[in-house]
C-alpha cells in the first residue's frame, strides 16, 4: 500500500500547467488541498485504479475535465470544490465508484453538448452527492450510465443542464 502523500497550497497557490492534467495522480491515499488550477487538460486525473483520494477546498478553472477518474475509484473524497468553466465533464467516473463523497460542491458552465457535471460511468456503490449546486451544465447535472447502488443524493441543485438534471441511464439497488 502506497503511504499517504498530501499536498497543501497556501492563500493563493495557483498551478497552470503549459500542457497536460494539473496533477497526475498515480499512488493511493493522496490529499490535494487548497490548490487552484487553471487551463489543464483535467485538473486532476488518474488512469489506473485508485484508493483514498481526497480533494479540498480547490478551484479548477478553464480546463477540459475537473476531476477524472478513469478506472475503479474507492474511498474518494472530494470536498468544497468549484470547478468553473470546462470544455468537457466536471467530476468524471470511468469505472466502479465505491465509498465516494461528493459534497459542497459548486459546478458551473460545464461543457457543451455531450458534458455533464459529475458522471458515473460505471457502478456507483455507497456513494454520496451532497449540497452540490450544478449550474449550465451541456447535456445532465449528475448521470448515472450504470447501475447505482446505495448512492444518495441530497441538498442539491441542478439548474440550466442541457437536457436533464439527474439521468439514470443503468439500474439502481
Amino acid at each position: 500500500r502506497d503511504a499517504g502523500i498530501s499536498i497543501q497550497g497556501s492563500a493563493g497557490t495557483l498551478v497552470e500547467p503549459p500542457d497536460g492534467p494539473g496533477y497526475r495522480i498515480n499512488a493511493d491515499r493522496i490529499t490535494v488541498t487548497g490548490m487552484n488550477i487553471s487551463g489543464a487538460s483535467d485538473g486532476i486525473v488518474s488512469g489506473d485504479a485508485r484508493s483514498g483520494l481526497t480533494v479540498r477546498n480547490t478551484v479548477i478553472t478553464d480546463s477540459t475535465r475537473g476531476v477524472a477518474l478513469s478506472d475503479t475509484a474507492t474511498d474518494i473524497t472530494i470536498d468544497d470544490v468549484t470547478v468553473e468553466d470546462t470544455s468537457g465533464n466536471g467530476i468524471y467516473f470511468n469505472d466502479l465508484a465505491d465509498g465516494v463523497s461528493l459534497t459542497n460542491l459548486e459546478l458551473t458552465n460545464i461543457g457543451t453538448g455531450g458534458t455533464s457535471g459529475v458522471v458515473f460511468s460505471g457502478r456507483a456503490r455507497d456513494s454520496v452527492i451532497r449540497n452540490a449546486t450544478i449550474t449550465n451544465a451541456g447535456t445532465n447535472g449528475i448521470v448515472f450510465n450504470s447501475r447505482a447502488e446505495t448512492t444518495t443524493i441530497e441538498q442539491t441543485t441542478v439548474s440550466d443542464a442541457g437536457t436533464v438534471g439527474v439521468r439514470f441511464s443503468g439500474t439502481a439497488g
